[in-house]
């Protein structure tokens, strides 16, 4: 994903320059708007829809509106009510089963009384992936102005329809990773050898990338070595092995006008944005009050999906491990006069027996889990 669930009203991007003042916006009178974030294709479901309100400027919170009344109706007249299994987060039950050329709307009723509702779409057929590869490259950061080592990943496609054809994607990165150490030992009244040192020293992370791509193409504009994301070295994601999963969404023309803006805001570039922060509504309305801001966006769209498996173990930088001392001093003073607690001890690569700290040792707290996907290839 990946893609804040949460959409704000001001997108701000303050830019210090020597001879230029930043951009502050007047944010006293800030709203909590519904912000919607859900999905239909002709994947097999269930399908989710996350339901929450706007957050300030300064929060990347996730505030979900529960308790609501969320219902996915097809074209057929059939209705299948999502059960909330999680706060904010509402999935269908199987009942409604996306087909191309059918059409679907999202139904949404809140604990205030307001009611809800997109206009019926279409599941367009989707356009299929013809290559998604990657090559290393360096990578210029726009950002940060510095040069990367790392994989470009890119995607191809034909475009068959003779008129436009708009096109998004998602991706899902699985990446998996080591702890610095393992744990040889643990103290607890006395020196304890570890049963299996692997137990916590292997895991892995799943997780939606954040970048939004969108494209509108016709028939006679092959999508060819489009570029959708860059994967640094400079982390421990290609330290061990690591995966992408995209999915080429073929969308209407309104969830492409909504998402292109989007996409245009995160990525615009200079002193000082080209078009000041704007609101940006979705197509979720209130059917009362048409006029009411809500954020987010429900799509409904024909997909196709691929996995690319990347070459394991490119040369990292390890600086995310500089805070990993082994403290042999600390484990001896803990044999020699004893100590309260529990301490995790190991050996570094020269040979030294000593404690090091929970983070050093275990990988879940990274973000990952020790359960190997099924679909892993390492």
């Amino acid at each position: 994903m990946q893609i804040r669930y949460s959409i704000i009203l001001f997108i701000t991007v303050i830019i210090f320059a020597s001879c230029e003042e930043p951009f502050q916006p007047d944010l006293k009178n800030q709203q909590s708007f519904l912000v919607v974030d859900g999905i239909i294709s002709n994947d097999a479901g269930p399908y989710t829809v996350k339901l929450s309100r706007s957050a300030g400027v300064d929060s990347a919170r996730f505030i979900p509106e529960t308790g609501a009344l969320v219902v996915l109706i097809n074209d057929s007249g059939e209705e299948d009510v999502l059960s909330e299994e999680q706060e904010g987060v509402y999935k269908s039950s199987g009942l409604i089963q996306g087909q191309i050329g059918s059409f679907y709307k999202l139904h949404v009723e809140i604990t205030s009384g307001e009611i809800y509702e997109t206009e019926f779409q279409e599941i367009k057929n989707p356009v299929e992936i013809d290559s998604f590869y990657y090559n290393r490259e360096l990578y210029n950061s726009p950002v940060s102005n510095e040069i990367h080592d790392g994989y470009r990943f890119y995607v191809s496609a034909d475009v068959n329809e003779d008129n436009s054809t708009y096109l998004m994607w998602r991706m899902t990165e699985t990446y998996e990773y080591n702890s610095v150490y393992k744990i040889d030992y643990i103290y607890f009244d006395g020196l304890h050898e570890f049963s299996n040192p692997d137990t916590l020293y292997t895991c892995w992370r799943t997780a939606e990338i954040s970048q939004i791509n969108t494209l509108s193409v016709s028939s006679s504009d092959p999508i060819y070595e489009f570029p959708v994301t860059f994967v640094s070295k400079d982390t421990k994601k290609l330290s061990v092995g690591y995966s992408l999963q995209i999915r080429q969404y073929t969308i209407n023309e309104e969830t492409y006008n909504y998402w292109k803006a989007l996409e245009d805001m995160n990525t615009q570039s200079g002193n000082l944005y080209s078009q000041q922060p704007y609101q940006l509504t979705g197509n979720l309305k209130n059917i009362n009050n048409p006029a009411e801001i809500v954020l987010g966006s429900f799509i409904v769209t024909g997909v196709d999906t691929k996995r690319i498996f990347a070459e394991p173990r490119l040369q990292t930088n390890n600086g995310y491990n500089s805070n990993c001392a082994v403290d042999g001093l600390l484990l001896g003073n803990l044999l020699s006069f004893g100590g309260a607690g529990i301490y995790y001890v190991t050996e570094d690569e020269n040979g030294t027996l000593g404690v090091v700290s929970t983070g050093c040792v275990d990988c879940t707290l990274k973000g990952g889990v020790t359960a190997k996907p099924d679909f892993w290839i390492y």
